[in-house]
């Protein structure tokens, strides 16, 4: 691998054992204790293979990390009252790395499918859409997030949580488009009446309204301290129907006609709540109405 790609890997040996010593490696696991290694070198091929007595044998051809100790590998386990603990075993540098990205595949699906969820939300019957856009646009994004995770651990701690919603609220935020150059014109007194009729002007756009585009965000409603019950001086959060859906006519379910609540709002209109759902998006449907306004002069 490393010779004619010039890549780094550490891969486990279960079945197809052709050209490596399993059963060598096997029979000296026997003799040590858990935790406890044996190698074996390869040096025309710089690669190695490496055994790990972890319960069972398992063995690992390698040509990356070494078999100096690493970190400790904790297991869990559970007393006899119902509380766990952990139990620590040695184990090389190349277990830890092995162990430390072997499950990145299945975190990134669990990313793009269930927590972004592009498939379950955009309901399409057309594999061009399904595969060019809510495949892709849902890998780039999960990547995205992840590159901003491992190269700028420290981003803007002061205004998100690191969770991938902020991330994707901030990431749609910088993407929505710049605010309309077509701004309606203001008629100046004593102009003539072929002059004054509405007509719009091309030019830039107003720092106000791009400053007040880019203030529309989601922020909590408040908190009320609870005065009695068994629950009393505990804070709960103050909700409030969904402005939005109840303009779209939206129900809380089946049964109901009622708008949801929310413990949402805007931060730069007070009086527009907006749920923060999965199944539509209230917020860019906010911020589209206030493009609008800006359109129209309203």
């Amino acid at each position: 691998m490393w010779r004619h790609h010039k890549v780094r890997c550490i891969g486990n040996v279960k079945t197809n054992t052709r050209g490596f010593p399993v059963q060598e490696m096997r029979w000296n696991l026997a003799t040590k204790e858990r935790g406890q290694t044996t190698l074996l070198l390869c040096p025309d091929e710089k690669i190695y293979g490496l055994g790990w007595h972890d319960h069972h044998y398992k063995t690992f051809i390698c040509n990356a990390g070494t078999n100096m100790p690493g970190t400790t590998a904790k297991k869990k386990r559970q007393r006899d009252d119902g509380s766990n603990y952990y139990k620590e075993y040695a184990r090389p540098e190349a277990m830890e790395l092995y162990y430390a990205g072997c499950g990145k595949i299945d975190q990134h699906n669990r990313f793009r499918q269930y927590i972004l969820g592009l498939e379950k939300k955009w309901r399409t019957q057309r594999w061009q859409t399904r595969m060019l856009h809510s495949m892709f646009v849902g890998m780039n994004t999960v990547d995205a997030f992840l590159m901003t995770q491992a190269l700028l651990p420290d981003r803007g701690l002061e205004d998100t949580d690191g969770s991938m919603d902020t991330f994707v609220t901030k990431l749609v935020a910088q993407m929505l488009p710049p605010a309309p150059l077509l701004e309606p014109s203001v008629s100046t007194p004593g102009s003539s009446s072929s002059s004054s009729s509405s007509s719009t002007t091309v030019g830039p756009p107003s720092e106000s309204n791009e400053s007040e585009r880019h203030l529309c965000a989601l922020t909590r409603i408040g908190h009320a301290t609870i005065q009695s019950g068994a629950q009393a001086e505990k804070k709960r959060p103050l909700d409030q129907r969904c402005t939005l859906c109840q303009r779209a006519g939206r129900a809380e379910n089946e049964r109901s006609k009622r708008a949801p609540k929310t413990t949402w709002m805007c931060s730069h209109c007070p009086d527009t709540h907006m749920c923060n759902a999965k199944s539509h998006n209230c917020l860019g449907e906010h911020r589209l109405d206030r493009e609008m306004e800006v359109i129209t002069g309203q």
